[in-house]
């Protein structure tokens, strides 16, 4: 992404084997570089 700009990440549930499951938790992790975070959630399909 361009520096200074937000760009908001939606990844789907079925993709990483979370469709159906209950999520008690999330954590980010960044490798090298620089990122500032937001709000973090889910939404409906």
């Amino acid at each position: 992404p361009a520096a200074g700009q937000w760009v908001r990440l939606e990844v789907a549930a079925n993709l990483v084997g979370l469709e159906g499951k209950t999520l008690n938790g999330m954590a980010f992790t960044l490798f090298g570089g620089r990122a500032t975070w937001d709000a973090a959630g889910k939404k409906a399909p």
